[in-house]
């Protein structure tokens, strides 16, 4: 059976979110660990380390997986190689630029350590220039699985010994050398189950044309795409102290797991459905977008829904005073998160199509619309009007892209809709019953029942699969029987 067929995705989309949400619970009982060992201050140094390592990632990438997974040629020995090379040139590169960059940025934030931090972690790019350029192909051929499964061994593994390290050294340190560690695990894994072939090797320039040509619009759509989904930690570094900085950052952690499973089922299931359909007759294009949609937006939708209902009493009871005030902000940064999950779902659907360049544009307008909303929203109403700033931006690129669509006869569903109003009306009733109910232990109850809404919500939305697993287990305990 195909793994584009409709039981093919909604597999290979619960493989995904089995695989999550058990990185989910590896990442949330070190967030909690690491909280008690590290102040929000090293937070805060490591927030701005870390989305430096990803604006130098973003701003030099080429597309050398979007190449792999979209062209016909994906699967030649000799596209492979020219891939390897360019991203081997490109790790090497991204080291000397941070190199040069560190002690600037050290200065621009006011923090000396920023300076080593960078240099140290930075190793992380140069090992992440040697994965293997046949990892791409088993998203392009719906191998789900091995894919899901290295992500997460390399996050248990480095989860492990940074909180090991933290124990001994509670320091940042133990944050950076989490990333070395990650990537390092990352890049030998992928050789593992994605072998390359270096044998016969001939250098076809017509190679490294082809890829870069279509990597100057993927260069363009990074550069944006850091923007959208980074460029808040930076701004608000120097809108508020690195204490506030480090309590957002902790924040974010907790809503990135979600934001983390739209990335996996953006890149290994919604983009290679799309792009083998775009290679196709394309007839099927708009169908295989609404029922790939209906497949994971539920599961994304429940995961931003429980993150929303549980932050409060998460950080009351779990972590220290000095992270209090997490639990509300992460409630707001749930909101933004599903609607920037909206915008970076469908804003493949032009790449997939062959036409990088408008995701390029939209890209443009959402970045320059979350900043200057941001900003905006952050001197009219503080930290909760930066977040429904960047909330709205993203509104604003969705509604770009879907009016894309419909000007290519891709016709539009209103299925996103009606789950973002169900979100957005959640959101108010709670700031509604939060200003009137003047009741102890009102997170709690609203936490209970919002988990209740939302188990029911998620059993309507999958029953059949649902039904389907349970008639196998009983049939399969009748036989044992």
């Amino acid at each position: 059976m195909s793994k584009t067929s409709k039981s093919g995705i909604l597999r290979n989309s619960m493989t995904v979110v089995v695989v999550q949400f058990t990185g989910i619970i590896v990442k949330f009982f070190s967030n909690i660990i690491l909280a008690w060992f590290l102040t929000p201050h090293d937070f805060g140094i490591a927030a701005i380390v870390a989305t430096v390592f990803m604006a130098l990632t973003l701003l030099s990438d080429v597309g050398i997986g979007d190449n792999i997974v979209r062209n016909p040629d994906g699967e030649k020995k000799d596209f492979h190689q020219a891939c390897f090379n360019i991203q081997i040139l490109r790790g090497l590169t991204l080291y000397a630029v941070l190199t040069l960059l560190a002690a600037p940025l050290a200065h621009l934030y006011g923090e000396d350590i920023i300076r080593a931090c960078l240099q140290v972690g930075g190793v992380s790019l140069l090992i992440d220039g040697f994965l293997s350029t046949r990892f791409y192909s088993l998203m392009r051929n719906h191998e789900v699985k091995k894919l899901v499964l290295l992500d997460l061994s390399a996050q248990v593994i480095s989860s492990i010994l940074v909180i090991i390290y933290a124990m001994f050294s509670p320091t940042v340190w133990a944050l950076v050398l989490g990333n070395v560690i990650s990537s390092l695990v990352k890049t030998i894994g992928s050789h593992l189950i994605a072998p390359m072939d270096f044998s016969h090797y001939r250098f076809k320039s017509a190679r490294y044309r082809q890829i870069l040509g279509f990597g100057k619009w993927i260069f363009l759509i990074t550069l944006f795409h850091f923007i959208i989904t980074q460029s808040d930690k930076l701004i608000l570094g120097k809108l508020v102290s690195t204490s506030e900085l480090g309590v957002y950052a902790i924040s974010s952690a907790l809503t990135a797991i979600t934001m983390m499973l739209s990335y996996n089922f953006s890149l290994r299931i919604l983009y290679p459905v799309l792009s083998e359909a775009a290679r196709g007759s394309g007839e099927d294009y708009a169908d295989k977008i609404h029922e790939t949609m209906k497949h994971i937006l539920p599961a994304l939708l429940i995961f931003c829904l429980l993150t929303f209902a549980v932050a409060p009493p998460f950080f009351t009871y779990l972590y220290k005073a000095d992270y209090i005030a997490a639990g509300r902000i992460t409630q707001y940064l749930a909101v933004m998160t599903w609607f920037m999950i909206l915008y970076d779902l469908y804003q493949k659907v032009p790449v997939s199509c062959g036409v990088p360049k408008y995701t390029a544009l939209f890209s443009f307008v959402t970045a320059t619309s979350r900043i200057g909303l941001s900003i905006a929203g952050f001197y009219l109403w503080g930290l909760e009007g930066f977040i429904l700033g960047l909330a709205a931006g993203s509104i604003i690129g969705v509604g770009l892209i879907q009016i894309w669509m419909a000007a290519r006869d891709i016709r539009p569903d209103t299925y996103e809709v009606r789950l973002s109003a169900l979100f957005v009306g959640v959101f108010l009733g709670n700031l509604l019953l939060r200003k009137e109910l003047g009741i102890d232990h009102f997170n709690e109850w609203f936490a209970i029942a919002l988990i209740l809404l939302t188990a029911g919500f998620g059993y309507l939305s999958y029953r059949e699969p649902i039904h389907r697993q349970l008639a196998r287990f009983g049939a399969a305990s009748r036989d044992r029987s």
